[in-house]
C-alpha cells in the first residue's frame, strides 16, 4: 500500500513536470510567434513610411529639377536629379535636362552621361507606355549627337507603336514623332507623312471627347510650325 502511494505521487510529480514543459513550449512558440509577426509589421510600417518619405523628396527635387532647368541653371538641375529615387522621377528629370542642356555656343546639346542616365531609368520602367513615351524623347535627345543612331532608335520605337491595338493610345505616339520631324530634323517631308498618319489614327478613335483632344494637339503642333510648313507647298 505504502509503495502504492510512493509510485502514484512520483507519477503525479512526472506529470506536473511534462505539463510544466508543455506549457513552457507553448508560451515561447506563441512568444517567437508574436515577435516574428510584431517584426514583420515593424518592417511592413518601416517600408510604407520610407516609400511615403522617396515620393515626397522625388516630387519637390524633380520641382526643383524643373525650375532649374527653366532657368538653363543645369548644374542645380543635375544636382536634384541624381537625389531622385523613382524610375519614373529619374525618368522625366533626365528627359528635360537631355532636352535643354546647351554647349558653350548656346545649342542644345546634351552630355553623353544624361542620356545614359535616361536610358538606364527607362529600363526600369514597368508601364511600357510610360517606357516608350520616353523612349521618344530618348531618339530626338540622342539626333543632336548622332542622327543616324536617333533614326534606327525611331524604327524600333514605331515597330512598338504598332503593336499597339488601340488608336487611342497610338495617337499621342504618332503626335511625339510628327513633333520630332518638324522641330527637331526639320525634315519637312517627313513630318508632313507623320502628320498624315497621325490624322488617320485619331480619325479611328471611338470616343469623341479622346479624339477632339487629340485633334486639338495635332492641331497646336501644325499651327507652330505653319509658316515652314506653308512655305513648302
Amino acid at each position: 500500500m505504502h509503495a502504492e502511494i510512493l509510485l502514484r505521487g512520483f507519477f503525479k510529480k512526472i506529470w506536473r513536470r511534462h505539463s510544466l514543459i508543455c506549457l513552457g513550449i507553448f508560451v515561447a512558440g506563441s512568444l517567437v510567434s508574436s515577435c516574428s509577426t510584431v517584426n514583420a509589421m515593424a518592417q511592413a510600417a518601416t517600408s510604407s513610411l520610407k516609400d511615403d518619405w522617396h515620393q515626397t523628396s522625388d516630387k519637390n527635387n524633380l520641382a526643383r529639377v524643373e525650375s532649374s532647368v527653366r532657368w538653363q541653371c543645369m548644374n542645380e538641375a543635375w544636382k536634384f536629379a541624381n537625389k531622385l529615387h523613382s524610375p519614373e522621377s529619374r525618368a522625366e528629370a533626365f528627359r528635360l535636362i537631355a532636352l535643354c542642356e546647351k554647349n558653350s555656343q548656346g545649342k542644345i546639346e546634351p552630355k553623353e552621361e544624361a542620356l545614359s542616365k535616361l536610358k538606364a531609368a527607362i529600363d526600369e520602367l514597368k508601364d511600357p507606355m510610360k517606357a516608350l513615351f520616353y523612349e521618344l524623347s530618348l531618339v530626338e535627345a540622342t539626333y543632336v549627337l548622332n542622327p543616324d543612331k536617333a533614326r534606327e532608335m525611331l524604327k524600333t520605337c514605331e515597330e512598338k507603336i504598332w503593336k499597339i491595338a488601340s488608336a487611342q493610345e497610338r495617337a499621342p505616339f504618332l503626335i511625339q514623332i510628327a513633333s520630332f520631324e518638324l522641330k527637331t530634323t526639320k525634315d519637312l517631308d517627313a513630318g508632313k507623312k507623320a502628320i498624315a498618319v497621325a490624322k488617320e489614327t485619331i480619325q479611328m478613335i471611338a470616343d469623341a471627347s479622346h479624339r477632339k483632344s487629340q485633334e486639338y494637339e495635332l492641331a497646336c503642333l501644325i499651327e507652330s510650325h505653319s509658316n515652314a510648313l506653308c512655305a513648302e507647298k
